[in-house]
């Protein structure tokens, strides 16, 4: 058996791991947009990420990739990245009947999902670099690796970032950013079904 190993991706990847990664984004990230989409649109989300320079892909593999993060260098690349694909999301989602995921969409367009955010952090949200998305297959769950593999990608972030932010849905999520990484709470995001937490951190 190999050892695990954490990695950021540049390169593309295989066809099983790109299939081990579509099926953990469609299994641990069920709620977020990206697991809406189709597998052919996961994975040219998954191919743009590798080839821009404003986006890191994050892997953690053992014999196959068990765990992956989405690193954004600023939350506006999010977007700006995927403009040409924009359609094809869209087309996707409402084929899909996906509602809720495209209600969510109009809430971040019309800017109404930041209410309850002060200027303040606002301002500070918008010059962090953004962990958008992060997941570890289950059965590797609960064994501290998800703590290691953030580790690991702070540090090698660190040089280009002074502050990391990340949204979370569930009190299990926002209580292991907060006790294990020591992030902080500074606003709340409206999604449906569920609000999520803003944390930050500094590098």
């Amino acid at each position: 058996m190999r050892l695990m190993k954490f990695e950021k991706y540049t390169k593309k990847l295989k066809k099983k791991d790109l299939e081990s990664l579509i099926d953990i984004i469609k299994q641990e990230n069920n709620e977020s947009i990206l697991a809406n989409l189709s597998k052919s649109n996961i994975s040219k989300f998954i191919n743009q990420v590798i080839i821009s320079s404003e986006l890191n892909l994050f892997v953690i593999k053992k014999n196959k990739i068990i765990g992956y993060a989405v690193v954004a260098k600023k939350p506006h690349f999010l977007i700006s990245n995927f403009e040409n694909l924009k359609y094809y999301f869209l087309i996707d989602l409402v084929t899909n009947l996906k509602f809720i995921t495209l209600f969510n969409i109009f809430l971040t367009k019309v800017n109404i999902d930041d209410l309850f955010i002060n200027k303040k952090n606002k301002i500070l949200i918008s010059k962090s670099h953004n962990l958008n998305l992060l997941a570890i297959e289950k059965n590797h769950q609960s064994k501290g690796i998800g703590k290691r593999f953030l580790n690991y990608i702070m540090k090698k972030i660190k040089k280009d970032a002074q502050m990391i932010t990340c949204e979370t849905n569930n009190l299990r999520s926002n209580l292991f950013y907060k006790n294990k990484l020591n992030f902080r709470n500074i606003g709340i995001r409206i999604r449906l079904p569920n609000i999520m937490k803003i944390m930050i951190k500094k590098l």
